[in-house]
């Protein structure tokens, strides 16, 4: 059926559409958070959202539907990535219907039968599926209809889900859309503070200044004590700007050891000699995107100029563009990569030669007598190990091996450089402080043995992880306050910036068109742009602490412009209500959902 073949090709449209739904914003009675329960699902449960648990046998029902309805329209769930995405979009859709569209709907906000009828058949189509069945003019009513009336004939009833996901979709973005435009239309910019937005972006000023750096070494006179840290630790648990400072999620410290899978010398060898021996046949083939196709090589029609080609390999570039005339290589080495390259067609454009090529490339992989080996190494190390973390430090100096340390959080898909490695994370999860992990195949390239360190509880840090960090913030505070009084001793009864240079060792610089709106990005400390933007011009200032040293200033002009309208000021607010919609919408779903997926998958 042709129109299933155009929903396919317009999939990736319909995938942007709901990405771009699930970035909208709700507003929430506050009273509905504080309602919500906190408890841990059951080591059955996938999760919980809104208070409702989330069943392993419900959930994994509602992915086969969702990865059904998705193969449907085209797409492959033959990946991780793409497993894990209609895991996602399943997990969406329990999320629209036991949280989202309940707590819209309390807050005022319905779509009607009316209302979804119209967004489905009627004048306002919705864009979840206009995009769909669109062509070069617009909406094609006629295909959607074809497609509504081939579904509902449906014995099998496949398609007629696949409706069912598209007006689902349809509705649901209709609820983010009215709950976002709600927020959109609440969080305005009042009539003072957009006079002083606009204000803060026209009135600029110049002025000279001097900046006496705090320098690198430590002042060894400033001294931050013990008690002091702890006073400050005390005092900042509950302040949310230090909140990933001082406290941490749960998670697992482990150890572990890795055997990269790689080619040894025979396997390299037997590389070179099998693309060695296809020489001859890919010189003479007359068909060179079916040789290349079924030597499981691709072809690229493109005409490269020099230089192009050294992303492929340099060696591939340097025979392209000074081969003295042959049209195809030997064999070209480049690590343990090896390349044939012919050279199809020549042609210049604006004087600049370009090749067309085809490139037959065999990287060297790892053989079974190879892999064997490493595993086997893999293993005496395991055995070693046995299961108790004094054991697996005595395997890893004993056969002198490294030891990686990692911190995971629960569902890391990368430890390290390791990617796909949910499973260790799992077992890391699953396993007991001190056990010892059986050997992990990551990718076919990595054999992984890994030890169980640690076992982190979210809460708060003790003082102690954290009395390093909290050391430098108030070392950096009293160093400030230090060298703010020395500037200020050495330039008292200055009324000059040369002389106040002179006294304080340095030069003076200049700057013009400072802006307040413009804090963090005109090369400048924050500090002194609050300062300078307010200050009185030809005084000089008293000493203005900074975030890397001191500055003393004068104001040498003020300007006044009309660049910055009330326009962008309004799409200044749009942005900020988008950023924060998402901000909100993130901060929701902290509070009402546990995700424990990452245990099962």
């Amino acid at each position: 059926m042709a129109v299933l073949e155009t929903i396919r090709v317009k999939f990736g449209v319909l995938i942007t559409v709901l990405i771009a739904v699930a970035l909208l914003s709700f507003i929430i009675d506050p009273t509905t958070l504080q309602n919500v329960a906190s408890s841990m699902s059951s080591k059955y449960d996938v999760g919980e959202i809104d208070g409702k648990s989330i069943s392993y046998t419900d959930y994994q029902k509602d992915v086969e539907k969702t990865k059904d309805v998705m193969e449907l329209l085209g797409f492959q769930a033959n990946s991780e990535q793409a497993q894990s995405y209609v895991r996602d979009e399943a997990w969406k859709e329990l999320f629209d219907k036991y949280y989202f569209i309940p707590n819209a709907e309390s807050a005022g906000i319905y779509v009607g039968d009316q209302e979804a009828l119209d967004l489905i058949s009627g004048d306002n189509i919705s864009p979840v599926i206009a995009q769909m069945f669109s062509d070069e003019n617009g909406f094609n009513r006629e295909a959607f209809l074809n497609f509504v009336d081939y579904c509902r004939a449906d014995q099998t009833g496949r398609y007629k889900e696949l409706l069912n996901y598209l007006c689902n979709a349809a509705i649901s973005q209709q609820y983010y859309s009215k709950y976002f435009s709600l927020f959109s239309a609440s969080n305005i910019t009042n009539e003072l503070d957009l006079r002083k937005e606009i204000a803060d972006n026209n009135n600029s000023v110049n002025a000279e200044f001097v900046m006496v750096p705090f320098g690198f070494a430590k002042d060894t006179t400033v001294q931050v004590s013990d008690d002091e840290i702890k006073a400050w630790y005390k005092s900042h648990k509950k302040v949310a700007a230090y909140k990933d400072l001082l406290t941490r999620k749960a998670s697992r410290d482990i150890e572990y050891v890795v055997y990269d899978i790689l080619p040894s010398a025979e396997d390299i060898a037997e590389a070179n000699n099998e693309i060695a021996s296809l020489v001859e046949d890919f010189a003479n083939t007359s068909n060179v995107k079916s040789f290349l196709s079924a030597n499981y090589c691709s072809f690229d029609e493109k005409y490269y100029k020099e230089g192009e080609l050294k992303s492929i390999a340099p060696e591939v570039d340097e025979f392209v563009f000074n081969n003295g005339g042959k049209n195809i290589s030997g064999v070209l080495a480049h690590g343990t990569d090896f390349y044939v390259v012919r050279i199809l067609d020549t042609k210049k454009e604006d004087g600049v030669v370009k090749k067309q090529v085809a490139v037959l490339k065999k990287e060297s992989v790892a053989g079974k007598a190879t892999v064997n080996e490493i595993y086997s190494r893999a293993r005496d190390f395991a055995n070693q190990a046995g299961n108790s973390y004094k054991d697996f430090r005595a395997a890893v100096d004993s056969q002198s091996v490294y030891a990686h340390s990692a911190n995971l959080l629960e569902g890391a898909s990368r430890i390290g450089s390791l990617e796909n490695a949910k499973e260790i994370t799992r077992w890391a999860y699953e396993a007991k402080k001190g056990d010892v992990s059986e050997i992990f195949d990551i990718n076919k390239d990595y054999f992984v043995v890994a030890v169980l360190k640690g076992i982190n509880k979210e809460g708060y840090k003790d003082v102690s992880e954290v009395s390093s960090t909290i050391r430098e913030i108030l070392y950096s505070q009293k160093i400030g306050d230090v060298k703010a009084a020395e500037v200020a001793g050495k330039i008292a009864g200055l009324s000059d910036m040369s002389a106040i240079a002179e006294a304080l060792g340095t030069t003076v610089s200049t700057k013009e068109g400072i802006t307040f709106s413009s804090l963090t990005s005109q090369g400048l400390d924050p500090a002194f742009i609050g300062a300078v933007t307010s200050a009185e011009e030809g005084v000089i200032s008293a000493p203005v602490k900074g975030s890397f040293g001191i500055y003393v200033f004068k104001v040498t002009g003020k300007e006044t412009g009309a660049h910055y309208t009330e326009d962008d000021a309004a799409n200044k607010t749009a942005q900020m209500n988008q950023y924060l919609s998402q901000m909100l919408m993130a901060s929701m779903t902290d509070e009402v959902v546990t995700d424990n997926r990452a245990r099962f998958y």
